[in-house]
């Protein structure tokens, strides 16, 4: 919007309830903005407040660079998911995203999103389509669930660091830094743009 602004140097911002439709639950494309801290959770189980017992879907769009991003599903009493889906901008995550619990997922919506900060998925992170980048310094995946991706490009200035098994099903793109596998298996399946079958690469690591 013409002369709006965002700005978050720290703190916490909770979306609680989701069911958005046109504008999503958290809608940011201001004129301008600066973000260089902080954390955007989506929780219907709130540090502070109300607690909402019941699954909660969640639309975002931000058209500006979030810090951290946590998704968190309930798991005190009765288990909730929370579900949050990109919209329609790009996501850009200069912090760490995280999925906290196995009741808390991301999809795509086959949008690409660039990781500057380390990545923990404890739930379900859905690739779609999509290219997922990770840019930053020192970078780690880490979790007890599976992370697989569509297409991936690894360029830290440093490295990416596994903890275990992954799969890219179209391309991996190592464009600087190093991409340093933990104990598991990197799995690649490569379309080719030829009549030649598909290609499965796969390297144990010890």
């Amino acid at each position: 919007n013409e002369g709006s602004e965002f700005t978050m140097s720290g703190g916490t911002l909770t979306i609680v309830r989701g069911g958005g439709t046109t504008y999503g639950d958290l809608y940011l494309r201001p004129a301008s903005g600066s973000v260089t801290g902080g954390t955007v959770i989506f929780s219907q189980s709130p540090a502070g407040g109300t607690l909402i017992d019941a699954t909660q879907s969640y639309l975002l769009d931000a058209n500006t660079p979030l810090n951290n991003l946590t998704v968190t599903g309930k798991t005190a009493g009765t288990n909730r998911n929370a579900d949050l889906s990109l919209m329609i901008s790009p996501l850009v995550v200069n912090g760490s995203l995280t999925l906290t619990n196995d009741r808390s997922s991301l999809s795509s919506n086959n949008r690409n999103i660039t990781i500057k900060g380390n990545m923990v998925n404890n739930g379900t992170y859905s690739h779609g389509t999509n290219l997922t980048l990770f840019d930053g310094g020192t970078q780690t995946i880490s979790g007890t669930s599976v992370t697989d991706f569509y297409d991936l490009e690894v360029s830290p200035v440093t490295s990416l660091t596994t903890s275990g098994s992954f799969t890219v099903n179209r391309n991996l793109n190592i464009v600087s830094g190093n991409l340093v596998l933990g104990s598991g298996l990197l799995t690649i399946w490569v379309i080719c743009q030829t009549t030649e079958p598909i290609l499965m690469i796969t390297q144990p690591v010890a």
